[in-house]
């Protein structure tokens, strides 16, 4: 009995749930293993040949595995119904083009050649066109196989209205992937896979694993190979990963959670919907987009980036040329994760102008741009494959009420820098890497609070450049030249700031105000910064008119202690006016209930209003009398957190705490305003 034959005899071993349908061997002529009677050209008798081995009863791997796709994916009573003389129409959706070949060929066999089989790869055919082919094969009685990776957008609604039958392909899981090794190999085969093993690979990277006379080993070694080969360009390769990352917040714990997820739905014990989709906001360089990267690299993870400039810079800027990259991208994403979880990062989504603005301009080249973006994510979602969407903008205020709204993004972060100097010294070490190991970062971390991941990364160059200019290693001082070079300015100068400082810190502390840290260092046009944080998302008028104080607290102290009012409380005096014309024009906090300013704030509007006006002008005339008060009457305390200021240059909360403590001030406070503690 030659090979061939054997294996016919053969149970189909791993194949009972191809409920017991027998598979299209395409069985390869045997060779002859007897004596020979053929002679060669120069009457040679030619050497007796081996048995044909057990894997050549099929004609290839790639046939091997699309017959047994296709078979799972009809399951009995499809092959039963495409082998029938009663015509039917069947849609067989699979992961991507290079499926679409194999499995034409598979239907072929299925059906021994009785069955139109039609190809949609890119572009949908004309109705009329498949109208007759669905004509030509009712008339014939023959069977009508579409194979298309997307039927939804390729294949014409003619087609898919007349379907009897829609059955789809799943991308290579580790289960299918055994079986195929197991049938091909001709025995037990492994029990090891894991569907991280097969992600990502195409049906012909699998074949091609598949060789004559292969172990099992050889081909798992090849398949994991093409594995690594098939991610390594998407997996980011270089930056930080999540455990590495701090000052994130609840964005951290989240994306410690996706990444958990992700190796979940990988492994086959959770489904795609666990995977939440965020939108992380905040000022520039606070590190959004390195967040979703270092997701990506922890939950090892394709990583694919869109942004609105990428959609103009990769063509002519035109409507048709931008919608058209749109269209690519999402191709890309759900060929992509067609094979595995996949991240994508939607950069400067605030680039795309809300339709609710007001704004007219372009408005007919924007709508449909924002309308593909919605639908773009609309149909993401709704694929069902294991997609991670990250958005990142720097204003969220902006975006479109329909990019945000439910359904498209479960979670909204914001990020904002650095308020805890552990958390300045968990990103100091990210960018210094194996530098300074045994330094203590805490100076430098008090000295540059406030500041952004990226502003940090911009010390850590200029330190090293430094340090290479003076050809030595990196040393603590070229870093803090770095975060606070010496002050420029005449002394005069820093003691007026300290002491402007110091009557922010002293004042919103004495009223309850949670102080973050205060410093002296110059930052562009300004000559210090204090940190005050309002403790309510939903402020009463007395918590409104206590941060004006504090605001005006700084003007009070140039006033009181040094040369009288300057230039340097203008941002001052802005804050606290808004704060005070929003009290009366917004919230209903004042005299009258209308609303007469806009919600979002920093409207001038009102002045025009001179009723309003003079309302606010007399309301921050009368809390800056109450500042004066209260800096008079802790001289003390803000002269001794001046010079603290002047010897340190950055004080925190607790330094702040201690200090006003220590200097009690010389009027008692409202129970109902003193600080916690």
């Amino acid at each position: 009995m030659s090979a061939s034959e054997a294996s016919k005899t053969q149970p189909a071993d791993d194949l009972p749930d191809l409920f017991g349908i027998e598979l299209e061997r395409h069985d390869i002529p045997p060779l002859d293993n007897g004596p020979a009677k053929r002679t060669t050209r120069k009457g040679r008798k030619p050497k007796p040949a081996a048995a044909v081995p057990a894997h050549k009863t099929f004609a290839s791997s790639i046939d091997l595995i699309a017959d047994l796709a296709l078979h799972q994916a009809l399951g009995r009573e499809g092959v039963r119904l495409l082998r029938s003389d009663s015509a039917p129409v069947v849609i067989i959706q699979v992961p991507d083009t290079a499926w679409i070949d194999p499995i034409s060929g598979a239907a072929n066999r299925l059906t021994r050649s009785r069955a139109h089989v039609v190809n949609a790869k890119s572009i949908a055919r004309r109705d009329e066109e498949m109208e007759h082919t669905l004509a030509q094969a009712i008339r014939y009685g023959r069977p009508l196989v579409a194979i298309s990776p997307d039927p939804g957008r390729l294949l014409p609604s003619s087609l898919r209205g007349a379907a009897d039958l829609t059955v789809v392909i799943p991308p290579l899981t580790s289960r299918f992937a055994g079986r195929v090794i197991r049938r091909w190999c001709k025995g037990p085969g492994p029990s090891d896979l894991k569907n991280g093993d097969v992600a990502g690979l195409t049906i012909v990277d699998f074949a091609a694993a598949l060789r004559p006379a292969s172990t099992y080993e050889q081909s798992l070694e090849r398949i994991r190979r093409a594995v690594a080969t098939r991610r390594t360009p998407l997996v980011p390769a270089t930056g930080p990963y999540l455990h590495e990352l701090t000052g994130y917040g609840a964005a951290h714990a989240w994306a410690m959670a996706m990444a958990d997820d992700v190796e979940r739905v990988r492994n086959g014990q959770a489904k795609p919907e666990v995977l939440e989709w965020a939108l992380v906001s905040g000022p520039p360089g606070t590190g959004k987009s390195q967040l979703a990267m270092a997701t990506a690299r922890t939950a090892n993870v394709p990583l694919l980036q869109i942004s609105i400039s990428q959609l103009f810079t990769s063509g002519s800027g035109h409507l048709g040329t931008v919608l058209q990259r749109l269209n690519l991208f999402r191709d890309e994403l759900m060929h992509a994760a067609a094979y595995g979880p996949v991240l994508a990062l939607f950069e400067e989504a605030d680039a795309l102008p809300s339709r609710s603005s007001g704004d007219g301009a372009h408005a007919d080249f924007w709508a449909p741009v924002i309308t593909a973006w919605l639908l773009l994510i609309d149909e993401v979602r709704a694929s069902g494959l294991p997609i991670l969407l990250m958005a990142t903008t720097n204003h969220a205020q902006a975006l479109d009420p329909a990019l945000t709204r439910p359904g498209r993004f479960d979670r909204h972060f914001t990020i904002m820098p650095p308020s805890d100097p552990k958390d300045l010294i968990g990103i100091l070490r990210v960018h210094l890497g194996t530098d300074l190991a045994g330094d203590d970062l805490g100076t430098v971390a008090r000295l540059g609070l406030g500041a952004t991941g990226a502003e940090v990364a911009g010390w850590v160059r200029g330190a090293r450049r430094r340090a290479r200019q003076a050809r030595r290693a990196l040393r603590l001082d070229d870093l803090m030249a770095e975060v606070a070079p010496p002050d420029r300015r005449p002394w005069p100068e820093q003691q007026a700031t300290a002491r402007h400082e110091a009557a922010h810190a002293i004042v919103a502390t004495r009223l309850g105000i949670h102080v973050t840290a205060a410093s002296i260092l110059a930052e562009g046009q300004q000559a210090g910064w204090t940190q005050l944080r309002m403790p309510s998302r939903t402020p009463t008028r007395a918590q409104l008119e206590a941060h004006a104080v504090a605001l005006l607290a700084g003007r009070a102290a140039d006033m009181m202690f040094g040369d009288g009012p300057d230039t340097g409380a203008a941002t001052d005096l802005r804050q606290a006016t808004d704060l005070v014309a929003t009290l009366h024009g917004t919230f209903g906090l004042g005299r009258t209930l209308a609303s007469r300013i806009p919600s979002k704030g920093g409207d001038q509007g009102w002045i025009a209003d001179p009723v309003l006006s003079a309302t606010v002008e007399d309301h921050l005339q009368a809390l800056m009398q109450v500042a004066h008060t209260m800096v008079a009457a802790d001289r003390a305390a803000i002269t001794a957190l001046a010079d603290e200021l002047l010897r340190d240059r950055v004080v925190d909360a607790v330094a702040i705490l201690v200090t006003a403590e220590r200097h009690r001030p010389r009027y008692r406070v409202p129970a109902g305003r003193r600080p916690p503690g």
